[in-house]
């Protein structure tokens, strides 16, 4: 692995960018965390200190609730701000790389749940655009992948992933209870993996290029993922209530998986699977040689 390199992580206070701190600390490389707007300015310092390149892992982001009552035009407006000051963290310094989570809210089939997921939806999609037409401008490395229904580790959870609620409530109450009518699909990202696929190819690239795709690891319906999860945890599934409609049409949020297998088998030694990673958050009874590695390239 090459040592030259430092990270610059926005969003620490969030799921992701605790988990990506965590693996960057371990690895031994310097980090600069940024919490709040008023400390993109000190990151700037922290890039140009020294000769090492330096890694954005670009996390922060404003995310949109169901029940949310701002303005549209307020979110919208807070959206354009924030990217405002990344563009400038871009045009002052040297990046090496920039690792930007984007959304499988993009597409048009996974669209119309609200105004409000809509214009974060619209906002991904322009700020994957503008960093994709600053690659050559500024030389620099991009990964844009794709989340979909993202699960990790349950420590440090503030995430409104539906899917890591489905594992939090399981095993704090020992039953669930699904609300939903449909056994829906959703393509679900390992957190883990994605992290050590990023690093690893931030680490190992010999050139600066574009990288994206969509992260799945496996599609899954509702009912399925949640009998996995009493399976892990020893529970009865009579404590498993739910009640599908058979007439409803289920709703499918996923993606395509073609690219991001072609990166899995390149970058990552036995990168977890849906089952041994539940055992991994839900019990910790994986072995270090049962977890994901880097591949030296």
């Amino acid at each position: 692995m090459n040592e030259n390199f430092k990270f610059i992580i926005s969003g620490s206070k969030g799921w992701l960018s605790h988990h990506f701190a965590y693996k960057v600390n371990n690895l031994g490389y310097s980090i600069f965390e940024i919490e709040n707007k008023n400390m993109w300015e000190e990151a700037q310092l922290f890039a140009s200190k020294d000769s090492k390149k330096t890694i954005l892992i670009h996390n922060a982001f404003e995310s949109p609730h169901s029940n949310q009552s701002t303005n549209s035009d307020t979110y919208k407006s807070k959206l354009d701000e924030n990217f405002v000051i990344v563009e400038n963290l871009i045009n002052n310094v040297h990046l090496d790389a920039i690792f930007y989570p984007s959304t499988g809210r993009v597409y048009e089939q996974n669209r119309g749940k609200s105004e409000i997921f809509d214009i974060y939806a619209d906002q991904k999609l322009f700020e994957e655009e503008q960093l994709k037409s600053f690659v050559k401008k500024y030389d620099f490395s991009l990964i844009i992948p794709r989340i979909f229904s993202l699960i990790g580790p349950n420590n440090f959870f503030n995430s409104k992933s539906s899917f890591q609620s489905l594992i939090s409530e399981t095993a704090i109450r020992k039953n669930l209870k699904i609300r939903s009518n449909t056994n829906n699909l959703h393509s679900i990202s390992i957190m883990d993996n994605l992290i050590i696929l990023t690093l690893s190819i931030l680490l190992n690239r010999k050139k600066n290029e574009l990288f994206q795709f969509d992260v799945v690891d496996n599609d899954v319906t509702l009912i399925y993922f949640s009998e996995l999860i009493f399976q892990k945890l020893n529970l009865d599934l009579k404590n498993l209530d739910y009640n599908i409609d058979p007439k409803l049409n289920r709703k499918e949020y996923v993606g395509s998986q073609t690219e991001y297998l072609k990166l899995m088998q390149k970058y990552v030694k036995n990168p977890f699977t849906l089952e041994n990673y539940l055992s991994f958050i839900l019990n910790n009874q994986l072995q270090p040689s049962e977890l994901p590695q880097f591949k030296h390239l």
